[in-house]
């Protein structure tokens, strides 16, 4: 054993509809101000991208 801990979401990508709900609520849950220009890319593909940092991660319920 490496000493590591993993975290893992499992997210259903089908409910996706790239509105950032769950950016904002991880925002919101450690208190930073949530950047709209941030939300200004080009989305080729719907596949949410999380960060893995938090161990009750309040983006899953959003």
């Amino acid at each position: 054993m490496n000493g590591f801990t993993e975290t893992r979401i499992v997210l259903d990508i089908d409910r996706c509809i790239s509105c950032h709900a769950c950016d904002i609520a991880c925002y919101e849950s450690h208190n930073v101000k949530y950047n709209l220009t941030r939300a200004n890319f080009d989305i080729t593909v719907d596949m949410p991208l999380h960060c893995k940092h938090c161990k009750e991660a309040s983006c899953v319920a959003a």
